[in-house]
């Protein structure tokens, strides 16, 4: 009996401790007033500290389960328009990151979701040429990470000659993207296509791309925080990906996975 108690307090340290890990030690959630808004940025620095700047509790849900903003459904009216910033502290571990996001949005906006698959009309995305030829706007990256970069300014936010390394850059008829991959592309198609994009390449690796297409209305929003819209002429995005990038996009029925917010409130101010 000694012995199982033993093994009983050693699993719950062992627990704690693993519990611990996986979640900030530092945590400050402000709301942002409409009249200082700016650009929305997620940044990870050395040493364990994160800061996301401008970001929906929506945002945070997406990052912190791995899903995307189309599979996210139920919550409150403000969960898509009610930003904030964050600044973080924790353990140095890209992999524990969700985790921690996960235990600091229970925490904060006592989040609380499950999950459920629906079959759903999504899309495939797929490389459009015999013998997986990229098109002219698609190339390798070079090697090496991301330097740290500091936050845009407001020109080049409005500019489609800037693109962030690591991540896109959206304006109405534009995307760009440096060392990212074909998986991360599907995420901002999502929001032109309006359906779960699959990444079915099968390409892996990390990628410079450019694209443009015609800013028709139903093709997504148009330019906010006072971005230039892109240009009203020339391919639809589906055409603009094949002729472009060397891919495409194919209709079909699969099962998505959903995550349904059950409850969500406003954090307590730090």
């Amino acid at each position: 009996m000694a012995r199982l108690s033993g093994l009983a307090l050693i699993a719950s340290i062992a627990l704690a401790t693993l519990c611990e890990a996986q979640s900030f030690t530092v945590v400050s959630v402000k709301p942002v007033d409409p009249a200082a808004r700016q650009a929305i940025s997620m940044r990870r620095f050395p040493g364990g500290r994160v800061t996301a700047t401008s970001v929906t509790l929506k945002f945070l849900i997406g990052l912190a389960y791995g899903v995307q903003d189309i599979q996210i459904s139920g919550g409150p009216d403000w969960m898509n328009r009610a930003e904030f910033n964050v600044n973080a502290e924790g353990e140095d571990d890209a992999a524990s990151m969700p985790l921690m996001f996960q235990s600091l949005l229970e925490d904060r906006f006592k989040l609380a979701v499950r999950r459920e698959t629906k079959e759903l009309p999504i899309y495939e995305l797929r490389m459009a040429k015999t013998g997986g030829k990229f098109g002219p706007n698609l190339h390798e990256a070079d090697a090496g990470d991301c330097p740290q970069e500091p936050p845009p300014t407001p020109a080049q936010i409005k500019s489609p000659l800037w693109t962030p390394c690591g991540a896109f850059h959206s304006m109405r008829g534009h995307l760009s993207g440096k060392k990212v991959t074909l998986r991360m592309l599907t995420s901002p198609l999502i929001v032109q296509v309006g359906r779960p994009v699959l990444d079915e390449t099968g390409v892996t690796g990390k990628f410079d791309l450019a694209l443009d297409w015609t800013a028709e209305a139903n093709l997504g929003p148009p330019g906010d925080r006072g971005q230039a819209l892109g240009s009203t002429e020339g391919p639809s995005i589906f055409t603009a990906l094949r002729e472009q990038l060397g891919l495409k996009l194919e209709s079909g029925k699969g099962p998505v996975e959903l995550l349904v917010v059950e409850h969500a409130e406003k954090p307590s101010e730090d």
